[in-house]
């Protein structure tokens, strides 16, 4: 004898409660997500900035201890007198890079990163806009200048190295009128778990693809914010970051990591820094020239031999 067995449907009610609690749960879960993605995100950032302070001490070790910065034209380029240029400076593959190129750190900097290119490209929209122009190594247009132009993260030149921006004087001439303005050689550094060496940066696009096109997540140096600088008429007040406001108001730095920019010190660690710590006068933000500067004796002073030479 056989039983008839009926099954019972969910009802219209059941169902539109299930569907209720499923969408509650993935929006209870989603912020934790994008958190998630965000230190993800954020920790390969430190991660590759520290590979980054790992080159660039490899780097100084191969040069007689002598620091990577923005080094003057007549340095890289030929001339007359002098074909060969002081530092001659190449892709991967053997070729020279243009002189403007060469100026800055990424080209000098690449033959010791592990990673490469990706050691010096975090971003895969930028990377991605970047290899998307002419492989032309004498074009301000080329991919090459981009790359040395827009690195994700920019050097602390200006006191480690030297930032040639402004030429009217050779590295020797600066040097004997104005006496030392930054660290040349690693043994000069006071304090290497506090010297900032490499900081995320952004800056305007205007040499990718010839237009001015926003703001990009790279730029090859960083510069204490404004109000941080010994000058006369400086603004005491702390600005809060805002990332609608033109990168040179900051400096350049990018403190893309919930306020806070990925950071690597001399010493190789790195770390998250905003612009202030816990109190004005901690060494823990990016405005306490300490950071910066080898020279620094206060949080917003510099020797007073020490000048700001603006671009």
């Amino acid at each position: 004898m056989s039983t008839l067995r009926t099954h019972r449907a969910f009802t219209l009610v059941e169902l539109l409660v299930v569907i209720v609690i499923v969408v509650l749960l993935v929006a209870l879960l989603l912020p934790t997500l994008g958190k998630a993605r965000a230190s993800a995100r954020a920790a390969k950032e430190l991660g590759v900035a520290s590979q980054l302070v790992t080159g660039y001490t490899a780097y100084a070790n191969d040069y007689g201890h002598v620091l990577i910065g923005v080094l003057p034209t007549e340095w890289v380029e030929p001339s007359p007198g002098a074909p060969t240029p002081k530092m001659l400076v190449r892709e991967p593959d053997g070729r020279p890079v243009a002189p403007e190129t060469a100026r800055r750190y990424p080209y000098r900097l690449l033959d010791y990163l592990s990673s490469g290119i990706d050691g010096l490209l975090t971003s895969n929209t930028l990377a991605e806009r970047i290899f998307a122009l002419p492989n032309d190594p004498d074009a301000r247009l080329g991919r090459q200048f981009a790359l040395a132009q827009h690195p994700s993260f920019g050097l602390n030149a200006r006191f480690l190295g030297g930032a040639y921006v402004k030429e009217e004087l050779t590295p020797e001439q600066f040097q004997a009128q104005f006496g030392d303005q930054y660290m040349t050689r690693l043994h000069q550094a006071l304090d290497p778990t506090r010297l900032l060496v490499f900081s995320s940066a952004r800056a305007i696009d205007e040499q990718i693809g010839g237009t001015r096109t926003g703001v990009l997540p790279g730029h090859h140096m960083i510069e204490p914010p404004p109000e941080s600088r010994p000058l006369p008429g400086a603004s005491p007040a702390d600005l809060p970051w805002d990332p609608s406001l033109d990168p040179v108001t900051f400096g350049f730095l990018d403190l893309r990591h919930t306020g806070r920019a990925a950071a690597a010190m001399l010493d190789g660690h790195a770390e998250r820094l905003g612009f202030t710590g816990a109190s004005r006068t901690e060494r823990n933000g990016l405005r306490d020239l300490r950071r910066w500067s080898p020279f620094a004796t206060k949080p917003n002073v510099l020797p007073s031999r020490w000048i700001w030479v603006d671009d």
